[in-house]
């Protein structure tokens, strides 16, 4: 039987959430794998990452761990445009 080594080892998004904590949900996880802000590989129908893809996640978002969950992390969604801030026109 061939060792798999721990860098190599596949994870799924559940194990990505334990590892980084937080109030994350594996959903968020692999939307952010869709939008490329994590590495995954797709095998079939479902995402996997690998511990490489998770440790350069957290050093290029420069965060400790356990902010990940918070609600006010680096990926949050950006404020609406102004434009779509404004009210509907009526007319008078």
């Amino acid at each position: 039987m061939e060792h798999v080594n721990e860098s190599t080892r596949l994870l799924t998004a559940d194990e990505v959430v334990a590892l980084l904590g937080g109030d994350l949900k594996p959903e968020t996880i692999v939307g952010w794998a869709r939008a490329g802000k994590i590495g995954s590989v797709k095998i079939g129908r479902q995402r996997r990452f690998t511990q490489q893809d998770v440790d350069r996640f957290i050093e290029v978002n420069h965060q400790d761990q356990s902010d990940f969950g918070r609600s006010r992390g680096p990926l949050q969604q950006t404020p609406r445009s102004r434009a779509s801030n404004r009210k509907p026109y009526r007319a008078p």
